[in-house]
């Protein structure tokens, strides 16, 4: 996980936009930060890559209710507020893999 976040951030970091990434992850994370106390989905896939680089701890969980286990990611904000990042790692996978599908095809056009 934390070498595709790595990668992936790389990619932005030379040019690939991140702007309008958002849509990919609406329905895959959960965020949350101290200061705001709300639910947002509207992390870029650069974002999301940003929390899982800097995530103080990683937690697993799996219930049996669940058909796939919750990863959980906590960390600091510079502002040092906390915050929390749930998310699947198969949906996460999945989102990454669609976005980079659509890259591939605007690329060819």
């Amino acid at each position: 996980m934390l070498a595709l976040a790595i990668a992936l951030r790389t990619k932005f970091y030379q040019g690939v936009p991140h702007e309008g990434t958002e849509s990919y992850l609406a329905h895959v994370c959960a965020y949350e930060q101290e200061r705001k106390g709300t639910a947002e989905s509207h992390l870029t896939l650069k974002d999301a890559c940003d929390k899982i680089i800097h995530a103080d701890s990683v937690v697993r969980q799996f219930k049996e209710e669940q058909q796939r286990p919750l990863t959980i990611l906590t960390g600091v904000a510079q502002d040092k507020a906390k915050w929390t990042l749930s998310f699947s790692l198969a949906h996460f996978a999945d989102s990454i893999l669609w976005w980079l599908e659509d890259v591939e095809a605007s690329a060819v056009q």
